[in-house]
């Protein structure tokens, strides 16, 4: 549906471990906070989402950006959203990108499955 929508592809690769169903919703909530930004900012044609036991990854082709670039934080309060849901998680979550390189936002939780 949303490659119908917003005219981009999207992947998704692996399955999601089934565990404690409340980190399941934030780890979810994370997910789709990585795909609303892709959508949203990156001007992406495509989007791919991996999944597998103790990592997901939401990865576009976009624009990129400076992760660590001055203010940020105070634009785009995802970013500190997601950050946030994965230390309450107990998990790290990592955003590589760089300007013309696309984004990847990395979440690692331990699999409770």
């Amino acid at each position: 549906m949303l490659s119908r929508v917003h005219g981009v592809h999207v992947a998704l690769v692996g399955d999601m471990p089934s565990g404690d169903p409340e980190r399941d919703l934030a780890v979810l909530r994370i997910v789709n906070e990585a795909l609303h930004n892709a959508l949203r900012h990156a001007r992406a044609e495509h989007i791919t989402v991996r999944l597998s036991s103790g990592a997901i990854e939401v990865a576009d082709d976009g624009v990129g950006f400076d992760p660590d670039g001055a203010g940020l934080r105070s634009r785009h309060l995802g970013l500190t959203s997601m950050e946030e849901r994965a230390r309450e998680l107990g998990g790290r979550l990592e955003i590589r990108s760089s300007p013309g390189a696309g984004t990847t936002v990395r979440l690692e939780v331990a699999d409770d499955g």
